[in-house]
C-alpha cells in the first residue's frame, strides 16, 4: 500500500512539473512574441528565405523546421493554412518546454532530490526573461 502511494505521488508530482513547465513555456513565447511583437528587418519571409540581416538571421534550423512543417501541412491540410509566425511560435514553445526539461535533468545530476531540480529548473525563466524580452 505504502509503495503504491508514493508511485502515485511520484506521478502526481512529475504530471504539476510537466504542467508547470508547458505554461511557463507557452506564457514565454506568448510574452515575447507581444513585448518584442514583429521586426521589420527580420520579416518572416526575410528569415524563411535567409536574407534577414545576420544579426537576426544566425540560425537555419528553426527556418528549415517552419519550411519542412509549412510543406508537410500544405500537402496533408490544404485548408489549415498554418502561416510561418505561427509555426515559428510553435517552435519556440517546443523548444522552450524541452529546455526545461533537460535543465531538470541536469540539475538533477548534482542535485539528486527530484523535487528541488523540479523547483530549481523554473529558474530559467529568469535568465530567458532578460535574454529574450
Amino acid at each position: 500500500m505504502a509503495e503504491s502511494l508514493r508511485v502515485d505521488r511520484a506521478r502526481v508530482e512529475h504530471a504539476g512539473f510537466l504542467l508547470t513547465a508547458g505554461v511557463m513555456a507557452y506564457f514565454f513565447s506568448q510574452l515575447r512574441s507581444g513585448m518584442t511583437g514583429p521586426v521589420d528587418a527580420a520579416d518572416t519571409s526575410l528569415l524563411m528565405t535567409g536574407r534577414a540581416p545576420t544579426i537576426y538571421q544566425y540560425r537555419t534550423l528553426i527556418p528549415w523546421v517552419v519550411a519542412l512543417v509549412q510543406s508537410i501541412g500544405e500537402v496533408s491540410f490544404p485548408q489549415n493554412g498554418l502561416t510561418a509566425a505561427g509555426i515559428f511560435q510553435i517552435v519556440e514553445f517546443l523548444s522552450i518546454f524541452a529546455l526545461i526539461l533537460a535543465f531538470r535533468h541536469y540539475l538533477y545530476l548534482v542535485v539528486r532530490d527530484r523535487a528541488l531540480s523540479s523547483v530549481l529548473s523554473i529558474t530559467v525563466f529568469c535568465v530567458l526573461l532578460f535574454n529574450f524580452v
